[in-house]
């Protein structure tokens, strides 16, 4: 019983003396830890990108071209910087493969590029612009002007607004349906982006909103527009950016494993580098109808 009682104020101490070896091993840790700290400075220099975006239609109206320079983020004003300096070349090239230059007259304002004259773009010609800016030229993919797509009917299904057409048979189509909703004085907006392959050559084709701006007595103003496929992947591009940053808030780790902000390249390109600038110029057909529901 003897021996009992004094291994107790052993064992104590050994405790004891474990603990204040743990504690201070933990302190010679942490100094070491505390001194590898090192000061890393980033390299944050700034090159702004080049942006210029325009779209040629079949209506018979001047054609304009935004041209800007992107800001860092620190820069307050967050407006991108104007780009007042430019020379755009409109060019076409028909049917034969004759290239001929459209226009190279515009006035600038602000950064927008306006011609003086109005273009009359041809159904089935290939048309394109080239940019000089301090001695680099730009240069756009060149982009058939496609047949117009007429809008048949629009009607409300389930609420929700539809447009029907004809769709050209063997043909790639790409097409953006936006769709303008008056009611009570209130103007709503929205838009589908799609390709013609479920309903290739189909003549009862239909696009539908997914808004639900199909209400009674509504105004409905709705725009087909048919461009080509570097076109359309600009604008789906735009889409994917849009969704991957919307965030409603609510803590959805969806988001975690959500599609990065898209980098919107266009079908411009740098030709002393060769890589893709910010920005498009689009070659589109349009056709317009409205009706009151």
């Amino acid at each position: 019983m003897a021996l009992k009682f004094l291994l107790l104020p052993i064992i104590l101490n050994f405790k004891h003396m474990k603990s204040l070896y743990t504690y201070t091993l933990l302190l010679f840790v942490s100094f070491l830890l505390t001194n590898c700290n090192k000061e890393v400075s980033l390299d944050t220099t700034f090159e702004p990108q080049l942006f210029i975006f325009g779209n040629l239609t079949n209506h018979t109206e001047k054609l304009k071209i935004t041209i800007q320079q992107s800001v860092p983020v620190e820069n307050t004003s967050s407006q991108p910087k104007t780009v007042n300096n430019a020379t755009i070349l409109l060019y076409t090239e028909d049917q034969k493969a004759k290239k001929t230059l459209v226009t190279s007259v515009f006035s600038e304002q602000n950064g927008v590029y306006e011609s003086n004259t109005l273009p009359t773009p041809i159904i089935g010609n290939l048309y394109w612009i080239e940019v000089e800016l301090d001695n680099v030229v730009y240069t756009s993919e060149k982009e058939r002007l496609g047949s117009v797509v007429v809008i048949d009917e629009i009607s409300s299904v389930d609420g929700y607004i539809r447009a029907t057409f004809k769709d050209p048979v063997n043909e790639n189509n790409f097409y953006r349906l936006e769709i303008t909703a008056l009611k009570d004085n209130m103007e709503t907006s929205t838009y589908q982006l799609t390709d013609d392959i479920l309903f290739d050559g189909n003549n009862n084709a239909f696009i539908e909103e997914t808004a639900g701006l199909g209400l009674s007595d509504s105004h409905i103003h709705a725009r087909l527009i048919n461009f080509n496929y570097t076109t359309y992947q600009f604008y789906l591009n735009m889409i994917i950016q849009e969704e991957s940053q919307s965030d409603d808030g609510g803590g959805d780790l969806g988001q975690l494993f959500a599609l990065p902000p898209v980098h919107i390249t266009g079908n411009i390109t740098n030709t002393n580098t060769k890589r893709k600038i910010l920005g498009n110029f689009g070659v589109v057909s349009i056709n317009t109808k409205d009706k009151n529901l």
